[in-house]
């Protein structure tokens, strides 16, 4: 599975529905490939204090077949230890 990767200086934001029918614009940070499952890390634009992580069903790359998923509650700390892995590596 190919990773979506977005470029250093290119901010991608995509609409989301929540659960009560309020559309949410995020900004997709980074993407997360955990046990061979592709995780988005979203900062929602409203309210930048928190990340928002979703599983990724489709593909990023052309957007039009991409569909966003909840996660295991169990699985979020796992996935967000990783974020920061692969963003401490960047910066090196």
């Amino acid at each position: 599975m190919k990773q979506f990767q977005p470029q250093e200086d290119e901010q991608i934001v995509v609409a989301l529905t929540d659960e009560n029918g309020v559309e949410v614009e995020m900004e997709i940070l980074d993407t997360v490939l955990y046990r061979g499952k592709e995780y988005a890390i979203l900062l929602p634009l409203e309210e930048e204090d928190s990340v928002v992580i979703l599983s990724v069903e489709g593909s990023l790359e052309d957007g039009a077949d991409c569909r966003f998923g909840e996660v295991d509650e169990g699985l979020l700390d796992d996935i967000f230890a990783m974020y920061e892995q692969q963003a401490a590596e960047r910066e090196e």
